[in-house]
């Protein structure tokens, strides 16, 4: 289930830059990447490139070669080449199936991936950015952004990321820094807590005039509505008040 769709390699004014796992519908691809950041030592507390690059490496990550038979041709045996991130030392789970319609296949979770090729081109390029990690030289995040726009994991040569990526990464994180300050200086989250208000996620986000909209999915969604709702909105909910509870309650 750790199985990729979407994967490519980062190419970028024909200079390598890293390569996208990419990701899929599965519960391993929405678990986020905290077992990852911790093993290279990831400090998500810093801003811009230095929010994403790691500081250490680990004897767990191994370079692959491996030789595969494809099951519907016996006869037929492709050599994949790549690098991989073992969640334990020994953990010989390399990747699940055969890789028919790609030469790039990947897999990832919370704690480990593997990223391998068949062609020339794609393997040199993956030695490349196994090389990066012995001198720390690596990023790693989830989703797209700049010139890199598919969702999934990706792991970069930080050394060769566009300066406009650079620039974007640092100014996003301090918007969102202060959003997030702004967000607990309103003091909603305390107020719904002692309102004995629960939710599965409540995310700000900041508009045009510069004040802040929240997306509230709520718990006991028969007596509640999600979506985007103003402060005030959800201070009338603490009170049992206003749109997020429902004017007729959903049947069962």
């Amino acid at each position: 289930m750790r199985q990729s769709r979407n994967n490519e390699m980062l190419v970028v004014d024909g200079k390598l830059v890293g390569v996208n796992l990419g990701a899929d519908y599965c519960a391993e691809h929405e678990w986020g990447i905290k077992g990852i950041r911790s093993t290279f030592g990831i400090d998500v507390t810093k801003v811009g490139v230095d929010q994403r690059k790691i500081s250490k490496t680990t004897d767990r990550l191994v370079w692959l070669d491996k030789i595969l038979f494809n099951p519907k041709n016996k006869k037929e045996k492709t050599k994949w080449s790549g690098f991989y991130l073992k969640k334990y030392l020994d953990d010989d789970h390399y990747f699940d199936g055969y890789p028919y319609s790609t030469d790039l296949y990947t897999q990832w979770d919370e704690g480990g991936f593997c990223a391998v090729a068949s062609s020339d081109e794609k393997i040199a390029q993956l030695k490349q950015i196994y090389e990066a990690f012995a001198k720390n030289d690596i990023v790693i995040w989830l989703g797209g952004g700049g010139p890199f726009q598919n969702a999934g994991l990706a792991i970069a040569i930080a050394s060769h990321l566009p300066q406009e990526v650079v620039d974007g990464w640092h100014q996003h994180d301090i918007e969102h820094n202060k959003l997030m300050a702004d967000f607990l200086a309103t003091g909603i989250k305390e107020k719904l807590e002692k309102a004995g208000k629960r939710y599965f996620a409540l995310s700000p986000r900041r508009q045009e005039d510069g004040s802040l909209i929240f997306w509230l999915n709520p718990m006991e969604q028969k007596i509640h509505n999600s979506g985007w709702f103003k402060l005030e909105e959800l201070e009338q909910w603490a009170r049992n008040e206003g749109p997020i509870i429902m004017k007729e309650p959903k049947k069962r």
